[in-house]
Protein backbone atom coordinates (compact mmCIF):
# COMPACT_ATOMS: atom_id res chain seq x y z
CA UNK A 1 0.00 0.00 0.00
CA UNK A 2 3.08 2.37 0.82
CA UNK A 3 5.01 1.51 -2.53
CA UNK A 4 0.94 2.33 -4.47
CA UNK A 5 0.78 5.54 -2.80
CA UNK A 6 4.69 6.42 -3.39
CA UNK A 7 4.33 5.80 -6.97
CA UNK A 8 1.58 7.82 -7.01
CA UNK A 9 2.96 10.92 -5.87
CA UNK A 10 6.23 10.38 -8.49
CA UNK A 11 4.03 10.01 -11.07
CA UNK A 12 2.28 13.50 -9.96
CA UNK A 13 4.80 15.27 -9.28
CA UNK A 14 6.16 14.42 -12.86
CA UNK A 15 3.14 15.40 -14.35
CA UNK A 16 3.01 18.52 -12.44
CA UNK A 17 6.57 19.60 -11.64
CA UNK A 18 7.21 21.21 -14.93
CA UNK A 19 4.55 23.57 -14.72
CA UNK A 20 4.98 24.20 -11.23
CA UNK A 21 8.30 25.24 -11.34
CA UNK A 22 7.74 27.28 -14.37
CA UNK A 23 4.81 29.51 -12.23
CA UNK A 24 7.12 29.79 -9.74
CA UNK A 25 9.91 30.82 -11.29
CA UNK A 26 7.29 33.58 -13.08
CA UNK A 27 6.33 34.52 -9.75
CA UNK A 28 9.61 35.13 -8.23
CA UNK A 29 10.08 37.04 -11.79
CA UNK A 30 6.90 39.62 -10.86
CA UNK A 31 7.71 40.10 -7.32
CA UNK A 32 11.42 41.41 -8.99
CA UNK A 33 10.03 43.65 -11.11
CA UNK A 34 7.19 44.66 -8.29
CA UNK A 35 7.91 49.00 -7.74
CA UNK A 36 10.01 49.32 -4.46
CA UNK A 37 9.58 51.59 -1.88
CA UNK A 38 11.45 53.91 -0.35
CA UNK A 39 11.06 55.25 3.00
CA UNK A 40 11.44 58.47 2.16
CA UNK A 41 7.87 57.63 -0.51
CA UNK A 42 6.49 56.11 3.04
CA UNK A 43 7.55 59.14 5.45
CA UNK A 44 5.65 61.77 3.06
CA UNK A 45 2.82 59.77 2.51
CA UNK A 46 2.09 59.62 6.52
CA UNK A 47 2.72 63.65 6.81
CA UNK A 48 0.13 64.01 4.12
CA UNK A 49 -2.04 62.08 6.42
CA UNK A 50 -1.23 64.20 9.39
CA UNK A 51 -1.68 67.14 7.57
CA UNK A 52 -5.11 66.14 6.35
CA UNK A 53 -5.71 64.88 10.41
CA UNK A 54 -4.75 68.18 11.45
CA UNK A 55 -6.92 70.66 8.70
CA UNK A 56 -9.76 68.25 9.87
CA UNK A 57 -9.15 68.63 13.28
CA UNK A 58 -8.79 72.37 12.60
CA UNK A 59 -12.28 72.64 11.32
CA UNK A 60 -13.94 70.29 14.32
CA UNK A 61 -12.01 72.84 16.81
CA UNK A 62 -13.92 76.00 15.09
CA UNK A 63 -17.20 74.01 14.56
CA UNK A 64 -17.37 73.83 18.12
CA UNK A 65 -16.45 77.03 18.93
CA UNK A 66 -18.86 78.43 16.73
CA UNK A 67 -21.51 76.31 18.65
CA UNK A 68 -20.34 77.60 22.09
CA UNK A 69 -20.96 80.93 20.82
CA UNK A 70 -24.57 80.08 19.24
CA UNK A 71 -25.57 78.93 22.71
CA UNK A 72 -24.29 81.48 24.63
CA UNK A 73 -26.01 84.01 22.17
CA UNK A 74 -29.31 82.20 22.13
CA UNK A 75 -29.52 81.21 26.22
CA UNK A 76 -28.78 85.58 26.77
CA UNK A 77 -31.45 86.04 24.54
CA UNK A 78 -34.01 83.67 26.30
CA UNK A 79 -33.53 85.44 29.48
CA UNK A 80 -34.87 83.26 32.58
CA UNK A 81 -35.50 80.69 30.73
CA UNK A 82 -32.19 80.25 29.29
CA UNK A 83 -30.23 80.76 32.68
CA UNK A 84 -33.15 77.78 33.74
CA UNK A 85 -32.38 76.26 30.35
CA UNK A 86 -28.23 76.31 31.39
CA UNK A 87 -28.51 75.27 35.06
CA UNK A 88 -30.65 72.52 33.94
CA UNK A 89 -27.85 71.51 30.83
CA UNK A 90 -25.42 71.99 33.87
CA UNK A 91 -26.90 69.58 36.31
CA UNK A 92 -27.35 66.60 33.79
CA UNK A 93 -23.66 67.31 32.64
CA UNK A 94 -22.78 66.23 36.29
CA UNK A 95 -24.89 63.80 36.58
CA UNK A 96 -23.66 60.47 38.03
CA UNK A 97 -24.26 57.96 35.47
CA UNK A 98 -26.87 55.15 35.42
CA UNK A 99 -26.26 51.58 36.87
CA UNK A 100 -27.47 49.27 34.43
CA UNK A 101 -30.44 47.25 35.41
CA UNK A 102 -30.67 44.39 37.89
CA UNK A 103 -30.65 41.26 36.17
CA UNK A 104 -33.62 38.51 37.23
CA UNK A 105 -31.29 36.72 39.81
CA UNK A 106 -30.10 39.70 41.21
CA UNK A 107 -33.66 41.09 41.82
CA UNK A 108 -34.40 37.90 43.34
CA UNK A 109 -31.62 37.80 45.58
CA UNK A 110 -32.35 41.65 46.49
CA UNK A 111 -36.07 40.69 47.39
CA UNK A 112 -35.17 37.79 49.24
CA UNK A 113 -33.03 40.26 51.45
CA UNK A 114 -35.83 42.09 52.10
CA UNK A 115 -37.61 39.58 53.56
CA UNK A 116 -39.57 37.95 50.96
CA UNK A 117 -40.23 34.54 51.24
CA UNK A 118 -39.13 31.40 48.56
CA UNK A 119 -42.95 30.90 47.57
CA UNK A 120 -43.51 34.64 47.25
CA UNK A 121 -40.18 35.15 45.21
CA UNK A 122 -41.58 32.01 42.85
CA UNK A 123 -45.12 33.09 42.20
CA UNK A 124 -43.65 37.49 41.51
CA UNK A 125 -40.91 35.85 39.24
CA UNK A 126 -42.82 33.26 37.55
CA UNK A 127 -40.07 30.37 38.86
CA UNK A 128 -40.32 27.37 40.53
CA UNK A 129 -39.51 26.99 44.46
CA UNK A 130 -36.51 24.89 43.38
CA UNK A 131 -34.84 27.27 41.11
CA UNK A 132 -35.48 29.89 43.45
CA UNK A 133 -33.52 28.07 46.11
CA UNK A 134 -30.72 27.32 43.31
CA UNK A 135 -30.24 30.99 42.72
CA UNK A 136 -30.64 32.25 46.26
CA UNK A 137 -27.66 28.96 47.32
CA UNK A 138 -25.50 29.93 43.83
CA UNK A 139 -25.22 33.61 45.16
CA UNK A 140 -24.29 33.06 48.84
Amino acid sequence: MIYLLLAIGIILTALTGKTVWKEWREGLHHISEAPKTTQSDESSACLEYLQSIEAKLELLAESVKDLKENLGQDLSKAGAQGADFARIWQEVGAAPEVSPPLTINEQIYQAYRQGKGITELAQEFGKGKGEIELILNLRR
